[in-house]
């Protein structure tokens, strides 16, 4: 008997440091962060226990094992549109009557797929002057009879502001965004009813992981990649096929931001955050191909990162505790592949 209660503290010990880790905010300076991503872009081994960034080599396997065990998925038939250039006139209509439409698309999927019930209006709104980029929000709308509504809205940049009016330049900013509707959506039901030691907020809708905004650009920038080769190959990028655009990415990112740290180094910099996110992503992404899973399609990390306020640093966590787990993520795999082709397909 003494020996059971014994165990079962141990389970117990073992799972409230599970729980601190996930908890756990990522940490760095600007300083870490070009040290980082130099070390990567020359393919050095990163020294680093401090920041959090980074997956252990077990951590990476269990990721790697879960991804594995996920039913495979087929590649959808992709039918192309086909339309007149956008012109000044018809770019800002057309880019919020899209915005609108692909986030009732995606509550229609997570309906179907995973049986949750958005109760989320869909909204396009303009973004403010100075922004070239697209952005989204949840928020509470006042309604007529006293109540309130939860909205989620898009916000589309002005004319004035974007230099590229095509479809491919509308296409890149709603995957973005609908990687953050995804996850706002399906952010409630993922933990559950449980108490758990992690930061709460209405907004949000439950919990959300320590480093929840990271984990947010890290899959933006995974949706937009596949929505282009979707769009470009009609297949499923694998994760040895995105691994140079990743670095491509992370070489422009560290190019612009190194100058800024230069001049000032302690000062908060704007664009720190998708830095830090392109520098986990692509440790995570080699990882993962060291340990058997290059040609494994993207959406499956893909899966795992639009589900809820969580975050790739914390995937080895989540899926031992079960917060992740096989069934929901295929399922979410499926929720990803068809948004992905809805908007390859309609704009």
């Amino acid at each position: 008997m003494v020996k059971v209660e014994q165990e079962q503290e141990k389970d117990k010990s073992y799972e409230e440091k599970l729980w601190q880790k996930i908890a756990q905010e990522v940490s760095y300076t600007n300083q870490d962060l070009v040290i980082f991503a130099e070390a990567l872009i020359l393919r050095e081994t990163i020294q680093d226990q401090e920041s959090r960034l980074f997956w252990t080599e077990e951590e990476a396997r269990k990721v790697a094992e879960f991804l594995q065990s996920l039913p495979p998925v087929e590649t959808p038939t992709i039918t192309r549109r086909q339309a007149e250039p956008l012109t000044v006139e018809s770019y800002l209509p057309f880019a919020q009557q899209k915005a609108r439409e692909a986030q009732e698309h995606a509550f229609g999927l997570l309906r179907r797929h995973l049986g949750l019930d958005p109760q989320t209006g869909a909204r396009a709104g303009l973004r403010s002057r100075g922004h070239s980029g697209f952005s989204q929000e949840d928020k509470r709308v006042p309604l007529e009879d006293g109540g309130t509504r939860q909205e989620s809205f898009i916000y589309v940049p002005r004319t004035e502001e974007v230099e590229d009016l095509s479809f491919g330049r509308i296409r890149e900013g709603l995957a973005r965004m609908i990687a953050h509707v995804l996850r706002s959506q399906t952010n409630p039901a993922i933990w559950g009813e449980r108490e758990l030691p992690l930061n709460k907020s209405e907004k949000v809708g439950g919990y959300k992981v320590g480093s929840n905004r990271l984990g947010s650009e890290a899959v933006s920038d995974l949706m937009a990649i596949l929505v282009a080769h979707l769009e470009e190959n009609a297949a499923i990028p694998t994760i040895e096929d995105i691994l140079p655009e990743v670095e491509k990415e992370l070489e422009r990112r560290l190019n612009n931001f190194k100058p800024k740290v230069t001049l000032e180094p302690d000062r908060e910099i704007k664009g720190a955050r998708y830095l830090a996110a392109n520098i986990a992503l692509l440790h995570h992404l080699r990882q993962l191909a060291d340990q058997g899973c290059g040609g494994m399609p993207i959406t499956r990390l893909l899966a795992i990162g639009v589900s809820g306020y969580t975050s790739l640093e914390k995937s080895p966590q989540l899926i031992e505790t079960g917060i992740f787990n096989s069934e929901n993520a295929a399922r979410m795999e499926e929720v990803v592949l068809e948004i992905a082709k809805w908007l390859v397909e309609n704009i």
